[in-house]
């Protein structure tokens, strides 16, 4: 009995032929391909009020809008921009300052010189009054040099004085500070003036009355400002974590 001859299957080449290898792109280009996919580019996170940063205490901002006019967080956006644009905007916002600063200043040397001259002004009435004449002047002459110093200045330029940043404000607050001391000793010689006012009657007691109700309004005013300031702020810092958490989300 003659045996059955099975036919074996037929060998696959493991060649590839030059059809499948058109179809099919080496390795070599095909791993560039997916290096070349492109990634997708990272949003750039903008220098404002909206950023994450913990914010600085009360305190240092309530000092830095009383000195140079701006908020910490602001401060910052300009101090990390390098944006010449922004840099101009800020020191055209200080410049526009010291010059408003300055009308304010040479009318409180105007009454310190008016009341220098009085020869009911003296004892610490008239040394309170010399006191508030210096720091309007140098008020005055700092408010100036800066106005005419910062108007050329370049981004660039005012970028090396801002590494410095606690030398940056205390410089540019020079004018605002004296502007105040000099407020402040005029306030001080009035009062002092009316308390030692030598004349009977209603006059002395008006003259005591009102420079004292005036102090007390004052402080009032300035204590209300802080605590609308503080409210303001916590409702933006609340404010600016709603549209984080609406943005992460």
């Amino acid at each position: 009995m003659k045996g059955i001859r099975v036919a074996r299957p037929a060998r696959v080449s493991s060649e590839v032929t030059l059809e499948n290898q058109a179809e099919y792109p080496p390795k070599q280009e095909f791993d560039q391909q997916i290096i070349s996919v492109p990634k997708p580019i990272p949003r750039r996170r903008k220098l404002d009020s909206n950023s994450n940063q913990e914010d600085p205490p009360f305190f240092v901002t309530l000092c830095l809008l009383v000195l140079i006019g701006t908020n910490p967080t602001r401060l910052r956006a300009y101090l990390n921009s390098h944006d010449s644009s922004t840099w101009d905007a800020f020191i055209q916002g200080l410049i526009r300052r010291w010059q408003t600063l300055g009308i304010f200043t040479g009318l409180l040397l105007s009454a310190t010189t008016t009341m220098l001259f009085s020869e009911r002004v003296s004892g610490a009435s008239y040394v309170a009054t010399l006191a508030s004449m210096c720091a309007a002047i140098i008020s005055i002459a700092f408010g100036t040099g800066l106005s005419f110093v910062f108007t050329d200045v370049t981004a660039e330029e005012f970028k090396v004085l801002a590494d410095h940043t606690l030398h940056m404000v205390f410089l540019l607050s020079i004018p605002n500070l004296f502007a105040m001391g000099s407020m402040l000793s005029l306030y001080i010689s009035i009062t002092i003036f009316a308390w030692t006012f030598d004349q009977d009657g209603v006059a002395d007691l008006l003259a005591k009355i009102g420079t004292t109700a005036a102090g007390v309004v004052l402080c009032a005013l300035i204590a209300y400002a802080t605590w609308l300031l503080n409210i303001v702020r916590a409702e933006v810092r609340q404010s600016r974590m709603e549209r984080d958490n609406e943005t992460n989300s």
